[in-house]
């Protein structure tokens, strides 16, 4: 079985818990991290995730992220004011998107990123464990 590709957006102290927990599961491979500069998302990696090999992409723009390394999923951990920016750029680029709540900050935003998702065939969540474990 193939593991989830996943880049997170977001390296604040609200997803560390998330990296961890990621990193942990046998389906996940943690394969970027974006933040506003590379020096706090590379600081990220050691603090979090430093084991991992290969390291994580460091990154500051999350255009360049989805494209250089084409992830399954992402996880957004951003200011609230941007889930909805990074969640359609995710799903524009045929990610599955888990993202912190709250989703956004106006509903017509949160239909949006649902419409998407369901034309994208894609899974949007915002839970507090995240979708990607097997369940059984």
């Amino acid at each position: 079985m193939s593991k989830v590709r996943l880049a997170i957006i977001g390296c604040g102290g609200n997803s560390s818990g998330h990296a961890r927990r990621m990193n942990q599961m046998d389906e996940v491979q943690i394969i970027a991290t974006c933040d506003v500069n590379t020096d706090i998302a590379n600081s990220y990696i050691d603090q979090n995730i430093l084991d991992l090999v290969p390291r994580p992409g460091a990154f500051d723009d999350v255009n360049s992220m989805l494209a250089e390394t084409q992830p399954d999923a992402v996880l957004i951990s951003t200011p609230h004011t941007l889930h909805f920016e990074h969640g359609m750029k995710a799903l524009e680029a045929g990610c599955h998107v888990l993202m912190e709540k709250p989703m956004t900050i106006r509903a017509a935003d949160a239909k949006a990123l649902l419409q998407l998702a369901q034309n994208k065939k894609r899974i949007l969540d915002t839970p507090c464990v995240p979708p990607f474990r097997k369940r059984g």
